[in-house]
């Protein structure tokens, strides 16, 4: 399998996307996120956060095209690690209005 590497930076502007990204919980998510890929419990022990809530933002995350799953690994006890990852290292949200 190769290593994945995120695109330089990705441009957004739908609406739910953009709400996404500024919410605070997950724009700390993603900053890890950007500089490597990490699980579940790596995110909750690096931002000191409950598993829960970390997963929960993961799947919005995922859901908006922010991050992806690189990987699957299993631990000495069999229980299966996932691994996500920025899409990209810098997000651009851009905003156009039409005149009424």
């Amino acid at each position: 399998m190769t290593k994945f590497e995120p695109e330089s930076q990705k441009k957004f502007n739908e609406p739910d996307v953009v709400g996404c990204l500024f919410h605070d919980k997950r724009q700390q998510i993603l900053s890890v996120l950007v500089e490597k890929e990490m699980t579940v419990y790596g995110l909750k022990t690096a931002l000191k956060m409950n598993p829960g809530v970390v997963k929960r933002h993961i799947d919005s995350l995922l859901e908006h095209g922010l991050i992806k799953q690189t990987r699957r690994d299993q631990n000495k006890m069999g229980m299966t690690l996932k691994y996500y990852r920025a899409v990209a290292m810098k997000y651009v949200i851009f905003l156009e209005w039409e005149k009424p």
